[in-house]
């Protein structure tokens, strides 16, 4: 939804546009992402890749002006976004709540939202 609020394009089936993607659409199975360096997701991680969940179909397939790409999967999906003159505006691909019992290193993106919002 972030995307699309700051004017990306995405697929609704990323398997049609990226056809040699790894399989995006199970629930258990996880997934290396690698952070962008300097990224406001790297500065609240502190770590230059995680492994997180994947159950998504759509993809963003372009990028517009007003965000950057601030984390990939292996085979080049998108899978976090940050609106580039915003405080606090970051959107993921993946579901961290589901993490949120575990000590998962991207549930820092939480703390960091509360931080954004004092």
């Amino acid at each position: 939804m972030l995307a699309c609020l700051n004017g990306c394009r995405l697929t609704p089936n990323l398997r049609a546009s990226f056809p040699d993607a790894n399989e995006h659409d199970m629930r258990d199975p996880l997934h290396t992402v690698e952070i962008l360096p300097g990224s406001q997701l790297a500065q609240i991680i502190c770590m230059p890749h995680i492994e997180v969940n994947t159950f998504h179909r759509e993809a963003i397939v372009q990028l517009s002006p007003a965000v950057m790409a601030s984390a990939h999967s292996e085979d080049g999906i998108v899978e976090a976004i940050e609106v580039v003159f915003s405080s606090f505006a970051i959107g993921l691909q993946w579901h961290q709540e589901l993490f949120t019992e575990t000590d998962h290193p991207g549930n820092s993106v939480f703390r960091g939202l509360v931080e954004a919002a004092s």
